[in-house]
């Protein structure tokens, strides 16, 4: 079966209420995902903390960034996280009903295609989401209003 043929992604642009320049929090796009019943891993974390939360949050983004394989983490720990984000900047989620695919992979095409949900935030700008759940991409697509679609392959087609 190619799994390229059934997971799609979409990026996201909208902005937080307060400001036009700062992307929607992680927050807002959790629960729109409801992750409770995959496994979950933080593959990347670069953000500013809320500052009663700065120590855990730098502690944990140390450990998240040094590891060879990421953090493995709870959908409720993810949960516990974005509420004590002020702002991410470089964010990168994996979520897979195998334990096995939490890792970091070599190729993010091959990631997008074997993660059941891939969460980036990119350079502070914008999320992309992928996900072999095409319903949760229309969910986000309803939720959010500045978005494009993506395919697992797009980093081929925008170098070409």
């Amino acid at each position: 079966m190619d799994l390229s043929m059934t997971n799609s992604g979409i990026r996201i642009y909208d902005s937080k209420k307060e400001s036009k320049y700062v992307c929607v929090p992680l927050s807002e796009l959790l629960p729109i995902i409801q992750g409770s019943n995959i496994n979950w891993a933080l593959l990347w974390l670069r953000a500013q903390p809320k500052l009663e939360h700065v120590e855990s949050v730098v502690h944990l983004s140390g450990m998240v960034n040094e590891s060879p394989n990421g953090f493995v983490c709870s959908w409720e720990t993810l949960l516990g996280l974005a509420e004590k984000l002020y702002q991410e900047f470089d964010l990168l989620i994996i979520g897979s009903k195998s334990i096995q695919n939490l890792h970091r992979f070599k190729d993010d095409r091959e990631m997008y295609e074997t993660c059941d949900v891939v969460i980036e935030m990119i350079d502070g700008g914008f999320w992309e989401v992928f996900s072999s759940d095409p319903n949760l991409i229309a969910k986000l697509k309803t939720r959010f209003h500045e978005t494009e679609p993506l395919d697992v392959d797009f980093q081929k087609k925008f170098h070409s």
